[in-house]
């Protein structure tokens, strides 16, 4: 009788987590992603500030739900400030620069800025970590999948978890 219920709880859950994701916008799924990263990412001992700070340029939709996502929410003690990029040269002081789809043709003049600072850095275009990028976004079946750069990481004096690179294509 006890291994029914299990087993009924365990279909349950999921067809459940299956509806979630279905109605899950890839906006919101990559909100989701990043707040995740965040975790699975290893920053040097001289980023001792209290705040997260992810910086989003380009257009994106992704901006306004990742400010939502993000709202109140920190990563152990930290909190977490999501700020609009005008140019390039804002993205300094970004722990985070999400890279929209429309600006990733501007990864050199990225890379030249962001230069051995410790900054993640994530695109919403695939072939991207080929440019520099730590991590890409990519659509694979109708679900979004990333691609993550330990390498590329390791540029940015960064390290991401075991557990994040299992996850990446």
């Amino acid at each position: 009788m006890g291994s029914r219920i299990v087993k009924l709880l365990i279909v349950c859950f999921a067809f459940f987590s299956n509806n979630v994701w279905a109605q899950t916008s890839v906006d919101e799924a990559q909100a989701i992603f990043i707040y995740n990263f965040l975790s699975h990412t290893l920053w040097p001992e001289t980023v001792s500030n209290n705040t997260i700070e992810i910086g989003v340029y380009g257009e994106t939709n992704t901006y306004k739900t990742l400010c939502d996502y993000t709202q109140n929410r920190k990563v152990g003690t930290k909190s977490i400030a999501v700020k609009k990029l005008n140019s390039i040269n804002e993205a300094v002081n970004c722990n985070v620069i999400l890279i929209a789809y429309n600006s990733s043709n501007q990864m050199s003049q990225i890379n030249e800025k962001l230069k051995n600072k410790p900054c993640l850095v994530i695109t919403e275009k695939a072939g991207t970590t080929n440019l520099g990028a730590i991590i890409e976004f990519t659509l694979v079946n109708d679900k979004l999948k990333y691609r993550a750069n330990q390498e590329n990481a390791i540029d940015h004096n960064l390290y991401l978890s075991a557990a994040l690179l299992k996850m990446s294509l």
